[in-house]
């Protein structure tokens, strides 16, 4: 990162080039059916712990970049540190009513090139795809769930 940081960051413009890129990095999959899931024995969910939250929070870094609400980390986890409660409930109701909420799947694209590459190849670009801050610690509670229950 160091070394992008220093070299001068020129970002395709043309519509054409950009759609070609998106498509290679990006490629469509099928849609599956809406019945595509077998049926799940129902199973109560427990409830976000402050623990979780709060470990949740302290795995985000502070200067990450924002996704596109364009909340710095480090706001998002201090309205955490003030008011958990407000935080433990919406994380609550995401995991017990299976939803993962719509514009947290939403993110903000950014090409970076590589090297001296030829500038019209899709493969001379690396993407960087930026989440929300508030997405990234809703992953980060699933996904410590997900090790403890995988742990031996």
């Amino acid at each position: 990162m160091a070394r992008l940081k220093s070299q001068p960051m020129t970002t395709p413009i043309c519509p054409r080039l950009l759609e070609k890129i998106v498509s290679v990095l990006f490629p469509q999959q099928p849609e599956l059916p809406e019945n595509h899931m077998e049926e799940v024995a129902e199973e109560e969910i427990p409830l976000v712990t402050v623990e979780e939250l709060m470990e949740a929070c302290r795995r985000v870094g502070n200067n990450k970049a924002p996704g596109l609400d364009g909340v710095p980390n480090i706001a998002l986890k201090a309205a955490i540190n003030a008011a958990p409660e407000m935080f433990l409930e919406a994380y609550s109701a995401c995991l017990q009513e299976g939803v993962f909420p719509a514009n947290w799947k939403q993110q903000r694209l950014v090409l970076l090139p590589k090297g001296k590459k030829p500038p019209d190849e899709p493969s001379s670009y690396r993407p960087l795809c930026m989440v929300d801050t508030a997405d990234k610690i809703l992953e980060r509670i699933i996904q410590r769930r997900i090790e403890t229950a995988v742990e031996p």
